[in-house]
């Protein structure tokens, strides 16, 4: 067993993410999964119970349970079975490997930007604070419309993926400081426009979701590395074609809100989660459909405003990150 290494976990941790995915469940969980978050959930409160012995009731430590776990009583401390020893395992903040780590919020505090647009390939900066009026102050490769725009808040750069004319399948990036440089930075997997983009900060992905090939409507939902530069890789599907959808983004999950379906704007809201599955779910429906909206986000809730229905909309709509159902 030379060589091998310990890796310690914080046991209330991953306890506590586990009690928050069981807060977060609701109908559209089925009935396996929810088994699963309670069972995990209970078989991680009971280790003490189940693999637990004072320091001398310990069982030898032999190679039929080399890495196994065990309560201390005596010693109030977790031991693993490793070169017939058992060796501690300190679950202080300084030695546990962070699963879960704290995520930033991808939303911004000093400056927005706003990227592409008919006829300019202009990036524009606007500052929060002061409410002064936007300045030029990058430009992306060519005039570029109808682009995913994704934000890396925690290493300062935003993403433009696809767009017309084209459509193109390139993603740029440039940086939230001075000097602003736009790069080439990958390639998506089909080209694209009309697509919505979400931010997954935790592992440091952006997403980009349907969109409109130049004779089809995608489903596909796409993922690229902020850090790597490779390209974006096809990792799951929306519950429709769809095209000219917004995209919110919440701590954990991906959502595409209405956007157009065939020749029809639709109300329909997926949402698809960044750290297991890649499977969409429909969660509900806007009050309104509509398509070529904005999309917005809080801590708690996804908005979207503007865009078209059966004409102009100025609306604005939210719903509720934590739980399925129609927007409110």
């Amino acid at each position: 067993m030379e060589g091998y290494t310990v890796m310690a976990i914080n046991i209330e941790n991953i306890i506590s993410k586990l009690q928050d995915k069981i807060n977060l469940a609701d109908s559209d969980d089925t009935n396996v999964e929810l088994g699963r978050l309670t069972r995990g959930t209970e078989f991680v409160r009971n280790l003490k119970n189940f693999f637990s012995y004072h320091n001398y009731d310990i069982p030898n430590s032999k190679e039929i349970n080399f890495g196994n776990i065990v309560y201390d009583i005596t010693n109030e401390s977790w031991r693993v079975s490793q070169n017939y020893s058992w060796k501690n395992m300190p679950l202080d903040d300084a030695n546990y490997v962070n699963q879960f780590p704290v995520i930033e919020t991808f939303q911004g505090t000093s400056k927005g930007f706003v990227s592409g647009g008919d006829n300019t390939s202009s990036i524009l900066s606007f500052d929060f604070p002061s409410g002064a009026n936007a300045v030029s102050v990058s430009n992306l490769t060519g005039i570029t419309s109808k682009i995913a725009g994704i934000s890396d808040r925690v290493n300062g750069h935003g993403y433009n993926a696809g767009g017309s004319p084209g459509p193109t399948n390139a993603i740029e990036k440039f940086s939230f400081n001075s000097p602003f440089a736009n790069v080439d930075h990958a390639d998506l997997s089909s080209s694209k426009s009309e697509a919505s983009g979400q931010t997954d900060l935790g592992k440091g992905y952006g997403y980009v979701s349907g969109g409109n090939t130049g004779s089809v409507f995608s489903e596909d939902v796409e993922k690229f590395s902020f850090s790597a530069g490779t390209n974006a890789t096809d990792v799951g599907s929306l519950t429709e074609l769809v095209a000219s959808a917004t995209g919110q983004t919440s701590e954990y999950d991906g959502y595409r809100s209405g956007g157009r379906v065939g020749g029809s704007n639709v109300t329909s809201v997926d949402r698809f989660p960044f750290w297991f599955s890649f499977a969409s779910t429909g969660i509900g429906d806007l009050g309104t459909a509509r398509s070529f909206a904005s999309g917005q986000s809080s801590s708690t809730h996804g908005y979207i405003s503007g865009g078209l229905g059966t004409g102009n909309i100025s609306g604005i709509e939210k719903f509720p990150f934590s739980s399925a159902g129609q927007q409110y």
